[in-house]
């Protein structure tokens, strides 16, 4: 074999061996994304669940279904309003909740004394 012939087949086996470590880093690199990313994604949810921003966001959201129900009238429409509450807040945690009539009102709505 001469030198020619030897640097194209050096070459050829170089490129293989890139193209064969880009495909193995690849297919590992979303493995692992797969793998650790949703445990990194629920880690994050977790953290702004627990965030004064989203703590407070939900606390103006539930005042403005409270201020929505006391002004409400029509009974289908209070029925859907007390669903929606049941549905967004029974996992919410009412400790951060400062004002007692708002606590109490979801707490009575989650908890089923509330069913007008």
């Amino acid at each position: 074999m001469n030198d020619v012939q030897k640097s194209v087949v050096g070459g050829c086996i170089a490129l293989f061996i890139i193209v064969l470590l880009l495909y193995l880093f690849t297919d590992l690199g979303l493995a692992m994304k797969e793998t650790f990313g949703i445990r990194n994604r629920n880690i994050d949810n977790k953290i702004f669940k627990e965030s004064t921003v989203y703590i407070d966001g939900k606390i103006n959201d539930l005042s403005n279904y409270h201020l929505q129900y006391l002004q409400e009238k029509d009974p289908v429409a209070r029925k859907a309003i007390l669903s929606v509450v049941r549905d967004s807040f029974s996992s919410f945690d009412t400790t951060d909740i400062k004002n007692s009539d708002l606590k109490n009102w979801v707490e009575g709505v989650v908890g089923g004394t509330i069913n007008e």
